[in-house]
């Protein structure tokens, strides 16, 4: 095995996890809808700008799915602050549908490692941690 080719299967192995959690979304909620509310819901007074660009996402692109979240009740967007856009706000709905599908997400990837040795587990998380840092 070469570097580029493990390289290559992280890749691949975390567009699958990507993959399949968009797929088991519970309910109305996509896997983009729960990234974001989970984003707002442990970040208050956050903006579609923080989020565009934490994500690397044009404005348009958050906007149309933020719209998405409002127009279900799951998000209120407050009053326009200027050139700084609004606060956004997840709705009493959005934490319970956003508690649910965490919940369920939890389930699925117990399940994928309940057979797993408790080290294992620790190991994988800990090098996820630092993969993300």
């Amino acid at each position: 095995m070469t570097r580029q080719r493990d390289i290559e299967r992280i890749y691949a192995n975390l567009a699958l996890v990507s993959r399949r959690a968009r797929a088991r979304a519970p309910g109305p909620l996509s896997f983009v809808g729960h990234t974001l509310l989970a984003y707002l819901d442990g970040n208050p007074g956050s903006r579609a700008a923080d989020l565009a660009s934490l994500y690397g996402l044009d404005k348009s692109t958050i906007s149309r799915q933020l719209t998405a979240l409002e127009r279900h009740g799951y998000l209120h967007r407050g009053e326009r602050q200027g050139r700084d856009g609004t606060e956004l706000t997840v709705t009493a709905e959005g934490r319970r549908l956003l508690a649910e599908a965490t919940r369920a997400q939890l389930r699925v990837v117990a399940g994928r490692v309940a057979s797993w040795p408790a080290a294992d587990v620790h190991a994988l998380a800990g090098l996820l941690d630092r993969f993300n840092d």
